[in-house]
């Protein structure tokens, strides 16, 4: 039995020694997790669901604390609302200059702010889909007590599902309306000292002009109609 004394097996065991340590620690803190779990539920059920806001609060030390390993799955509805208003921060400043495109003479001098406008969409289109992506993929994987997993659901449909659903279209209108809008300045360009504009108005001299712009100008008010709809699910949910 001499082996036991070797330095080497010291190591071996203590390594084990160690480990078991580990799973004893793991064993004493999962006998916490009914009360995680309980301090989660009711979080979402009194923070989350009867909300009227689109924003998903940030957890305090004390929450996370309290919500143990389920802190990692609130994290993935906040993940989604904080990288979506990140895109939005970063891509905005020809879009706040779309403010002042008001006329159809505007829509002829401005015609790069339109464009820079259509890039930032894209943009934030793309960070909406790899975020959205990255999310499913975390949710997916999520193994949850029947109990939570009902509750965190619905929590997910409210934060993620249907205001991704909503943005989605809110970025698709826009940019078909920011390409109508470029459509039309390009168009009126094309007709040089052709067209004169007085305040808002464009005025014409012939009338088949006339018609086309008109027609254009109807197409990208149909899709403006269309965006004021998405807008009133999403001041709904404000």
């Amino acid at each position: 039995m001499a082996w036991l004394h070797s330095r080497t097996w010291k190591r071996v065991f203590f390594t084990l020694f160690l480990t078991g340590m580990v799973w004893q620690l793991a064993g004493c803190d999962n006998n916490k997790e009914p009360e995680q779990r309980k301090a989660f539920i009711q979080f979402l059920q009194t923070r989350i669901l009867p909300s009227k806001t689109l924003s998903v609060p940030t957890l305090t030390a004390q929450e996370k604390e309290s919500f143990g390993k389920y802190a990692d799955d609130y994290a993935i509805l906040s993940d989604y609302s904080n990288e979506m208003t990140a895109a939005f921060s970063g891509n905005d400043q020809a879009m706040r200059q779309m403010r002042g495109v008001s006329s159809a003479k505007d829509m002829v001098e401005k015609r790069e702010t339109i464009e820079k406008s259509r890039k930032e969409l894209g943009n934030i289109e793309t960070k909406r889909a790899d975020t959205m992506k990255s999310v499913e993929d975390r949710y997916s994987k999520l193994k949850q007590p029947e109990d939570l997993k009902t509750v965190f659901d619905q929590a997910y449909q409210k934060t993620v599902v249907r205001p991704n659903a909503l943005l989605t279209q809110t970025l698709s209108l826009t940019d078909a309306i920011l390409g109508q809008a470029l459509d039309i300045g390009n168009y009126l360009n094309s007709l040089g000292n052709k067209v004169q504009y007085t305040g808002a108005m464009a005025q014409f001299t012939d009338q088949k002009q006339l018609d086309l712009f008109n027609e254009k100008l109807t197409a990208m008010r149909e899709k403006q109609q269309e965006l004021l709809a998405v807008a009133r699910q999403l001041a709904e949910m404000q």
